[in-house]
């Protein structure tokens, strides 16, 4: 393992790395990471976005659970979004920002819980792409999410390599 291309995330006290330098390219290597316990970032509203014309807003209430870990080079991402808000353009993606500046490394996907308008929607699922710095929620069949204020709830849990 060689390339975490954000920030090394520690957990306080509980948190290990070990570096080793590469006198051939002249850079330091991870050879092994813990972040120890799970970490959740500071709330920051630009974190979630639609897609395209789209706009997710959530409010810090909103965020019931926003979390991640990272052991060795794969990253966990578990989230709780209650009483979101959709608008703009409707499309099937909202973006929900890799915590730390991390990247993904392939492309994964994993079923998600989503209800909007108090109807839950089957199928409903979050991915990550090669190189992204965004996860993707979609809406099952991918069909466009409804605009509609503080009715748009998902949670989930995603893990992933990174670059």
């Amino acid at each position: 393992m060689n390339g975490i291309s954000g920030a090394l995330s520690l957990s306080a006290g509980l948190g290990r790395v070990i570096l080793e330098y590469d006198a051939t390219t002249q850079r330091w290597r991870v050879i092994s990471h813990e972040q120890g316990a799970w970490i959740s970032p500071p709330f920051d509203s630009d974190d979630f976005t639609g897609s395209d014309s789209m706009t997710w807003t959530v409010d810090s209430g909103d965020v019931e659970g926003f979390s991640y870990c990272i052991r060795g080079n794969t990253m966990t991402v578990s989230f709780l979004l209650t009483s979101t808000s959709v608008g703009g353009t409707r499309n099937a993606e909202l973006l929900l920002a890799i915590p730390n500046g991390n990247v993904a490394a392939s492309v994964i996907a994993s079923s998600i819980s989503a209800i909007q308008a108090g109807v839950s929607l089957a199928g409903a699922f979050a991915r990550v792409a090669p190189s992204a710095t965004n996860i993707s929620l979609f809406s099952p069949a991918n069909v466009a999410w409804l605009a509609a204020t503080n009715s748009t709830s998902i949670r989930g849990q995603i893990a992933f390599d990174l670059e």
